[in-house]
């Protein structure tokens, strides 16, 4: 046998290769996401509008960028519009976001590594290439504001007389 063929099938036997191996780029994570509150008032009261504002944190690693969508349309923010939970973090890694939910509303957060994008596998709702990004979710509910009726019939009395009162 051919020294060179002998050495060719050493190499291929120890599993060697003359080609160096890549590590993959560790995948994004979201270790946190939520809000301060589940439920906010939003809506016409009877003093007149009432805006409830939630506070949405999130921390990450690993990731590059974030995107943050309510109901599926992407938020527009930048670092100004954020605040930093760590001194000397950035927002992509630990920030939070006051926002106005008019309607019930989930929030998604995506993590994005390497230039990537985040796109979903539509079948399954995960991201097509989990090196790329990290996905999740956390909603919040509103609620109108509470009012109250009250009446009395009849509307004027005097002392002494009866009245009834609705509530």
């Amino acid at each position: 046998m051919d020294i060179t063929l002998r050495r060719l099938l050493l190499v291929a036997a120890l599993g060697l290769t003359a080609c160096p191996t890549i590590s993959p780029r560790p995948e994004p994570t979201i270790t946190f996401l939520g809000t301060d509150l589940g439920i906010v008032t939003s809506g016409e009261g009877p003093r007149g509008p009432v805006q409830g504002t939630v506070r949405l944190t999130w921390q990450t690693r690993l990731a590059d960028r974030i995107e943050i969508y309510a109901n599926g349309e992407r938020l527009d923010f930048d670092e100004a519009d954020c605040e930093i939970a760590v001194e000397g973090s950035t927002c992509v890694m630990d920030g939070t976001l006051a926002l106005e939910p008019m309607e019930d509303t989930v929030y998604e957060l995506r993590a994005l590594a390497g230039g990537g994008d985040c796109t979903l596998d539509p079948d399954l709702g995960t991201p097509r290439f989990k090196e790329e990004c990290a996905i999740a979710t956390t909603d919040v509910r509103v609620v109108p504001p509470a009012t109250a009726t009250l009446s009395a019939e009849p509307a004027v009395v005097t002392a002494g007389e009866t009245a009834t009162v609705t509530y």
